[in-house]
């Protein structure tokens, strides 16, 4: 049978594991100097509507900025249509949803709005548009 010190060993062993996920963020792009990385959180990926009603491709984001030690979480979306097109907006939410700014992008233009907006449009290519017809 096991005691209390066998299950809390058990347990202590196992909590990392448990709470903290290992690799919860992607990497998908920083600045060339390297004091900014941007990151997606796991499976956050989502398709959605905005308040337009237009389809969005929508994931969870940070900004890691070493110069100012500072972590900013955010919401990042693009249009699906913005996808097909390869350019147009990378919209940036609050965790709240409310708009805090926008930047234009180019597939292959290289800034950070570009690499940021090519990565969820590869997520909805992978993830929705391969299901998308599979069902009834």
């Amino acid at each position: 049978m096991m005691n209390i010190r066998h299950l809390t060993t058990l347990l202590f062993a196992l909590s990392p594991a448990i709470c903290l996920p290992q690799n919860a963020w992607e990497k998908i792009s920083g600045n060339l100097t390297g004091t900014s990385e941007f990151f997606i959180l796991r499976d956050s990926f989502e398709v959605r509507s905005n308040k337009n009603g237009d389809e969005i491709a929508v994931v969870t984001g940070k900004l890691t900025d070493h110069k100012s030690s500072s972590i900013d979480i955010y919401q990042w979306y693009v249009k699906t249509e913005d996808c097909y097109r390869q350019k147009g907006k990378l919209i940036t939410l609050n965790l709240d949803g409310e708009f805090k700014y926008e930047s234009d992008f180019i597939f292959d233009a290289g800034n950070i709005a570009s690499v940021n907006a090519e990565a969820i449009c590869s997520l909805y290519a992978e993830k929705y548009l391969k299901n998308r017809g599979k069902g009834l």
